[in-house]
């Protein structure tokens, strides 16, 4: 964080006007009768030189008047401190003074401060979070001017009636907080003015609706204010200045930024008098160390891009960020998996997956039904703005070591043939990816891994002894079939290695239904093969049958089945590394195999060692960890996933224990993957904003407790 200095006074000045001119600073050059506007002062003194278009940081052209400076900065005559008596004339002042919300909005602050004495307004939050990157100008405005900080808040309190003030500040300024309470602490005037809350550093703390809810548990409801809500939010800059105007009389004619990034050659924060070009600012801070990448009036998550440094200074520009080449690493845009983070992220509780999706359908009923206009833009869910490791390649990256220890157990307990059939059907979807993509004329995704967790999953459900050109033909389904006919990654609407698994059945019953088992009259883990029943055909409601494998077999793997199902210790490694690395929510995988367990100790008369086997066998585990936790085609919502691993676990159980069929696993997983538009419609999250008019009164009741 930099130090505040003053920049040199500009040889020209451009300041936004409508009418009336003036060569001394500080007189009123624009003022507006409107009652939504602010007048505009002449920052510095000189001579009028031109009214003319400038463009400013929008791209937008707005008059404004030049001004040549003579370099002595003589105040009007008619600076003076305003007189205030009642809570008009402090409002008039304020509108006087020309002070609109320097935190960015740039809203007419009079124009906030003017609600209605009935409209039960009782709260005021100075806004100090200052959660964008690169910005420091308000931590640097707590640690230098504090008095002014609460002087301001002190008379806005006191004409305005406020009964709470408060001021967030994130829980990474600890010095600025001690500074303020050191300032209460030795100034009577001071004690007690307002209370200081640690917040915690995250983004965006600082936007106004999460402040508020930050602050005071209230919600400010889609399309109404702060004030509806009893609250007014100001900047803890805005009320550093008016302390001093209120003292001085001084308008708003200058401002502190900061300006930094990876260009700049001398980062620091400055006060700069309105309008001088961004050009003349860089120029005092020694230039560019190197061409910026980008120039932003504000910060990189929500400031706006200038083309160039030919740009004014306006009241609520706080920053000028000018990034480097490689600050910002603009990738390729894949298609969404649905992983969830986004949904996680959102501090308005939306669902930005389903805004994209109906975006892209051009949807319009679907966009207001998802909530669209409560978004508030922040960037943390869009494209480059959320940094994380959590890429497609990473997150396959991960399923496939904690695959690994189950297709290990696979080549022990079956041999090498187990293994040749993983690699055709790896071999078999990269290729069938590889040549569908190319036919129809597609970006390549064989690099973001997706195809080869098909690849293994589809080989995990298969029999060891499966024919090699069945695996082939399974492989083909799977990828093309189902996940590329229907777009590709992120939009197959069942899980593809399932779906290829549950056809291959109908198709192949006799050859899909014999699995292999290892031959135990072998020392250690056998690897020849012969063909039997699978220990989920030797169990149902009557119990476990005679000649079963025994509970410590099913939990090691040394019994029949298909490759990647028979080693629950193997799956329950690989599904702790999934859950360490918050690959997947323990969510479905723990409720299904609840699930089972519930209903299975209740159907089958509470013989535990019968739950226990329909735990241990069949692939629970395998379809439990790994593919009913498929981003694609689970839920994204934590109520979905609960009920969906609920689903899976009834199906499961009345399939094995009443169908014809011993599995129910695979049927259940598609089942549920069919359900799962329904499951989000009912488990939707409530977007922020929409509570209960009782939830309200009670968050509002705590606040003056």
């Amino acid at each position: 964080m930099w130090l505040t200095t003053r920049t040199p006074l500009p040889c020209l000045s451009s300041v936004c006007r409508s009418r009336l001119l003036s060569p001394s600073p500080c007189h009123s050059i624009s003022v507006l009768p409107t009652f939504v506007s602010a007048p505009v002062h002449a920052t510095i003194s000189g001579t009028v030189k031109a009214i003319k278009p400038v463009r400013i940081v929008n791209g937008n052209m707005v008059n404004a008047v030049v001004i040549e400076s003579d370099g002595e900065m003589a105040l009007s005559e008619d600076v003076k401190p305003p007189v205030i008596e009642t809570k008009q004339d402090f409002l008039n002042a304020v509108r006087a003074s020309g002070l609109v919300g320097l935190g960015g909005a740039g809203f007419p602050t009079h124009v906030k401060l003017a609600f209605k004495e009935d409209a039960g307004v009782d709260t005021l939050i100075i806004n100090a979070a200052e959660c964008e990157p690169y910005i420091t100008v308000d931590h640097r405005e707590m640690l230098d001017h504090p008095q002014d900080i609460l002087s301001g808040v002190k008379e806005v309190v006191k004409w305005l009636g406020f009964k709470n003030a408060y001021i967030g500040i994130e829980d990474n300024k600890p010095d600025a907080m001690q500074v303020l309470l050191k300032t209460m602490e030795e100034n009577e005037e001071f004690k007690d003015v307002l209370q200081i809350i640690a917040l915690p550093s995250t983004y965006p703390q600082g936007a106004e609706k999460v402040l508020i809810y930050s602050a005071t548990g209230r919600q400010v409801p889609p399309g109404k204010l702060p004030s509806d809500v009893g609250c007014v939010v100001m900047n803890v800059q805005s009320v550093s200045f008016l302390g001093r105007y209120l003292k001085t009389g001084k308008p708003l004619v200058s401002r502190s930024l900061t300006v930094d990034g990876g260009a700049v050659a001398e980062p620091k924060n400055l006060r700069a008098p309105l309008g001088t070009m961004y050009s003349d600012i860089l120029e005092y801070c020694g230039g560019f160390k190197e061409e910026p990448y980008k120039i932003m009036a504000g910060g990189p998550m929500m400031g706006l891009a200038t083309i160039d440094a030919e740009v004014p200074l306006l009241k609520n520009n706080n920053a000028i960020t000018c990034l480097a080449k490689g600050a910002v690493k603009v990738k390729p845009t894949r298609a969404c998996i649905r992983c969830g983070r986004c949904v996680e992220a959102c501090p308005m509780c939306l669902e930005p997956t389903l805004i994209e999706k109906k975006a892209h359908l051009k949807d319009v009923d679907g966009l207001n039904k998802a909530s669209v206009m409560t978004c508030m833009e922040c960037g943390v869910s869009a494209s480059p703005h959320q940094k994380s490791a959590a890429t497609t390649t990473r997150i396959m990256l991960d399923v496939i070591i904690a695959l690994v220890p189950a297709g290990i157990a696979a080549v022990l307990v079956f041999g090498l043939r187990a293994l040749a059939v993983i690699l055709v059907s790896v071999v078999s979807c990269v290729l069938a990816e590889f040549l569908s993509r190319k036919a129809m004329k597609k970006e390549d995704t064989v690099t973001d891994l997706s195809a080869i967790v098909t690849g293994l999953l589809l080989a995990y459900n298969l029999p060891a002894g499966i024919p090699f050109w069945i695996v082939v033909l399974g492989a083909v389904v799977a990828i093309v079939v189902i996940k590329q006919m229907f777009g590709g990654i992120g939009q197959n609407f069942i899980n593809p290695a399932l779906g290829a698994r549950v056809i291959l059945m109908s198709a192949f019953p006799g050859r899909m239904s014999a699995g292999a088992f290892a031959d135990t009259n072998r020392i250690g883990w056998g690897v020849d093969t012969v063909t039997g029943a699978t220990p989920m055909g030797l169990v149902g409601l009557d119990g476990v049958k005679e000649g079963a494998p025994t509970l410590m077999e099913m939990f090691l793997g040394t019994t029949s089945g298909c490759i990647g199902e028979v080693s629950a210790l193997a799956l329950l490694l690989g599904g702790i590394y999934l859950m360490v690395r918050k690959v997947i929510s323990p969510i479905i995988p723990c409720t299904f195999i609840a699930t089972v367990a519930i209903f299975c100790t209740f159907a089958q008369g509470f013989d535990m060692y019968a739950v226990a086997y329909e735990l241990l066998g069949g692939g629970l585990f395998l379809g439990a960890i790994f593919m009913a936790t498929d981003y694609t085609t689970s839920p994204i919502t934590n109520k979905g996933k609960l009920i969906a691993g609920i689903f899976c676990g009834v199906v499961t159980c009345i399939i094995r224990l009443w169908g014809s069929l011993p599995e129910g696993v695979s049927f259940s997983i598609i089942l549920m993957n069919v359900f799962v538009p329904y499951f989000e419609d009912w488990t939707a999250p409530t977007p922020f904003g929409f509570v209960k008019e009782k939830k309200q009164k009670k968050a509002k009741e705590e606040t003056k407790a």
